[in-house]
C-alpha cells in the first residue's frame, strides 16, 4: 500500500493517514478486490501517533516523570494546537528540527538527518508505549487507549480493510488474504532476521509477535 509514498509525505508523518484514504477510495470504487493482505511472522512498523489529545499527552508526560525519564523529546516534537477542540498536540514535521532530511542534493547531510530521526523516533516509541502501559496499569487509559500507541501500521490497515467488515459476502468478493510461516528464523544474523522477524535492541520482539497473533 505504500508504494509510490514520497518523502515529503514521510517528512509530513501522513504515510498512514494517505494509505488509509486511498483503502477507503479503494473500497468505494472498487468492483471486485480492493484489499489484498501477505502477511508472514513480522507485525511490522509502530508509528506514534501524529496527533494526541493535549490532555493525554500530559497524563503520558507525567507518568514518565515520576519514573525518571526525561520528556523533552516529546516536548520538543509535538507542539499543541489550542484552536482544536479538546486541544491537540500535533507532531511536527522532521525538517522543522532536521533541515536537511530532505535535502537530496547533499546526500551526506540527507543521511545524517535521517539517522538521527529513525533514532529520535525509536525513542520516543518506546517512551509513549512504557508511558500508556504504566497509564493502563494505574486504570486510567483503557485497553484500546493503550494499544493507540503500539499498533503497527499494517494493524491498523487489517482492521480498516478487513476485520472492521461484518458482512461475509462482502469479504468473500473483496479481499484477498495470503499467510506464510516461516521456520527457523537465523537469529545469528539480525539485520538479515529483522527483514522477516520483529527486532528490538538486538533480540526478538516479544510484544510484536503477541501483537501480531492476537489480531491474526
Amino acid at each position: 500500500m505504500r508504494w509510490g509514498v514520497r518523502d515529503e509525505m514521510t517528512n509530513e508523518h501522513m504515510t498512514t493517514e494517505l494509505c488509509m484514504t486511498e483503502l477507503k477510495n479503494c473500497q468505494k470504487l472498487s468492483m471486485g478486490p480492493n484489499f489484498i493482505y501477505f502477511g508472514a511472522n513480522k507485525y511490522g512498523y509502530r508509528p506514534i501517533p501524529t496527533e494526541i489529545v493535549s490532555s493525554d499527552l500530559g497524563k503520558l508526560r507525567e507518568v514518565l516523570k515520576t519514573m525518571g525519564n526525561d520528556v523533552s523529546l516529546l516536548d520538543k516534537w509535538y507542539r499543541g494546537d489550542l484552536n482544536a477542540v479538546p486541544p491537540v498536540s500535533i507532531l511536527q514535521p522532521i525538517t522543522t528540527h532536521l533541515i536537511h532530511f530532505l535535502n537530496k542534493r547533499v546526500p551526506q547531510l540527507q543521511s545524517r538527518a535521517a539517522g538521527i530521526w529513525w533514532g529520535t523516533l525509536s525513542q520516543m516509541q518506546l517512551m509513549l508505549r512504557k508511558a500508556a502501559h504504566a497509564l493502563y496499569s494505574n486504570g486510567v487509559f483503557t485497553t484500546e487507549e493503550m494499544h493507540h500507541y503500539r499498533m503497527a501500521v499494517t494493524e491498523r490497515e487489517v482492521i480498516n480493510g478487513c476485520l472492521s467488515m461484518e458482512d461475509g459476502s462482502y469479504l468473500k468478493d473483496h479481499v484477498i488474504i495470503y499467510t506464510r510461516i516461516i521456520n527457523n528464523i537465523n537469529l545469528q544474523y539480525l539485520k538479515r532476521a529483522s527483514a522477516f522477524i520483529d527486532i528490538q535492541d538486538r533480540k526478538v520482539d516479544e510484544e510484536a509477535i503477541r501483537l501480531l497473533a492476537h489480531y491474526r
